[in-house]
């Protein structure tokens, strides 16, 4: 049993979350913000939810499914490695500018548990646009950056292209952000029932498109490219009615694609030809060039795994553990640019384990429904499966940070629920 006031609260947090920032200070003024406006709204959520629950006002099954008793585990195993973490305080807070420590985990699983006990089925199409819309001045604000972004700083950037992060002090960051958006636009957009309202979304998604463009992000390109080639193969091409819906804003957002690359000298196609090649560096290894940076964290990384493999070296220690590693006294990177290199590496191996079974069993569960599920219930799932596959290919380049990580778990709490009460 749900309380309305959980569900109008939450909602009306998940649709200004990435609005909540002040963005003329400088460019790390977006995720401390959000980490103290999530922690607060965690806390207060559990604080009322056992309050109400000892004085049975309010009846919150939580952590009795099989995807929150994973959640949970995880947690759990979150908790023993930041016991015997190598800089303990580091590993609960975070260290500066991400701050994804322990504290950031537990605010992800809990979004993933509010969502699933607290936004109903009738309210997740709602939500969605909701998220959308929000993400609108987002994205209109990045193509704003890249144009115009000395207006916005006291010390000009000198630069053939400017990589936007609007709201999210990183260009990978917001990269992420333009992506999950664009795939959550693709869910109202498919669902949509009027000419007017396809058309209005396919504006939308332009403007979300070209503000990921001009992130300069390719492994948002690459999620996203990964997410629609799930929808066309999956989706599209088993109810042909969709296909012509689906080919209109296919050939918009390409032809979009094309006019940018022209306008900035081919520098969107340089960054993808620059994938196969950094690719390549990895296959056949040249003696002359050194290999990826990426490719030099993972390696590392996994080679580190070993040694800390039941309890990790803690949350948020990577860059102490890295460069102490490879005999460097301090670095600026401070993740692997891979979620999964990164949990195995400072939560422990077990703990990687048990995360992938919690979004593997989301997942399944996901696609199990989709085989009963008909019409706009089989779309809506199988777009916030492809929306989900597509945050995982973004992330095996990159890590969840707090300014997006909650959308995705806000994704996966959607699916959770609608696998198990269906349209209710």
């Amino acid at each position: 049993m749900y309380s309305r006031w959980f569900t109008w609260i939450l909602t009306g947090f998940l649709v200004l979350f990435p609005l909540m920032v002040w963005p003329y200070f400088n460019i790390t003024y977006s995720t401390l913000l959000k980490y103290l406006y999530l922690l607060g709204l965690v806390f207060v959520f559990w604080v009322v939810i056992g309050v109400k629950s000892l004085f049975r006002t309010i009846d919150v099954p939580v952590f009795r499914s099989r995807a929150e008793q994973l959640a949970l585990l995880f947690l759990l195993l979150a908790g023993v490695a930041t016991y015997f973490s190598v800089e303990p305080v580091p590993s609960i807070v975070g260290q500066e500018y991400k701050f994804l420590g322990l504290f950031a985990w537990v605010s992800f699983i809990s979004v993933f548990v509010f969502v699933y006990h607290f936004i109903p089925a009738e309210n997740h199409l709602r939500l969605i646009q909701l998220i959308v819309v929000a993400s609108i001045p987002v994205a209109l604000y990045g193509i704003f950056q890249h144009f115009w972004i000395n207006l916005l700083l006291e010390e000009p950037i000198e630069s053939t292209f400017i990589k936007s992060w609007a709201f999210f002090d990183n260009s990978n960051h917001f990269g992420t952000y333009a992506m999950l958006m664009l795939m959550l636009l693709f869910v109202v957009y498919m669902l949509s029932q009027k000419r007017v309202s396809s058309v209005m979304w396919i504006v939308v998604g332009v403007v979300i498109f070209v503000a990921l463009l001009y992130s300069g992000s390719r492994s948002g390109w690459l999620g996203l490219f990964a997410g629609a080639l799930l929808i066309t193969g999956h989706l599209v091409f088993r109810m042909k009615y969709l296909l012509k819906r689906w080919v209109v804003m296919m050939a918009v957002l390409f032809v979009t694609m094309l006019v940018v690359n022209f306008s900035e000298g081919n520098f969107i196609l340089d960054r993808f030809i620059s994938i196969g090649e950094e690719a390549q560096q990895i296959v056949e290894p040249d003696e002359e060039q050194e290999p990826p940076a990426r490719w030099s964290f993972w390696t590392t990384s996994v080679g580190l795994m070993g040694e800390n493999f039941w309890t990790g070296t803690g949350p948020s220690t990577f860059n102490t553990v890295y460069y102490d590693a490879i005999g460097v006294e301090d670095g600026l990177h401070d993740n692997s640019h891979n979620e999964f290199v990164e949990i195995g590496l400072t939560l422990g191996v077990p703990a990687l384990v048990v995360y992938l079974m919690f979004i593997g069993l989301v997942l399944w569960r996901g696609v199990q429904y989709v085989r009963t599920a008909e019409g706009s219930e089989k779309i809506l799932v199988v777009l916030l499966l492809a929306a989900v596959v597509a945050y995982l290919v973004k992330v095996m380049f990159n890590v969840s940070v707090i300014p997006v990580a909650p959308f995705f778990f806000v994704v996966l709490g959607v699916v959770w629920r609608r696998s198990v009460f269906g349209k209710e």
